[in-house]
This record gives structure tokens, C-alpha cells and sequence, in this order.
């Protein structure tokens, strides 16, 4: 994802055991470690969301 006025850019550390998943789930789906976090982190939100209208 590019770096644009509309995203900020985060770095976190991550468990080998969790980033190893996120690589091989990444893989599957032709996307980059990146790419897949971004989905991971957009879908929770969406889903939290749908469950509880009310949070903002």
C-alpha cells in the first residue's frame, strides 16, 4: 500500500509464531505480509462494527 495523505504508516513487533502465520496465510492469497496484516486489521474492524453499530 502506498504512502498517501490518507495513510499512516505504523510499525509493530510481532511474535516469530504469529508472523510466520500471517506469511503463510499471506502466501495463499497472493498478497505481501503488508498487505495481509492491512486486511487482517480492516476485517476485525469491519466486524467489530457490524456486531456493535454503535461503536465509532
Amino acid at each position: 500500500m502506498a504512502i498517501s495523505s490518507n495513510n499512516i504508516q505504523v510499525y509493530t513487533t510481532l511474535s516469530r509464531e504469529l508472523v510466520v502465520e500471517i506469511d503463510k496465510d499471506a502466501k495463499e492469497n497472493f498478497r505481501t505480509r503488508s498487505q495481509q496484516i492491512n486486511m487482517i486489521l480492516t476485517e476485525y474492524y469491519k466486524t467489530k462494527e457490524t456486531n456493535n453499530p454503535d461503536t465509532k
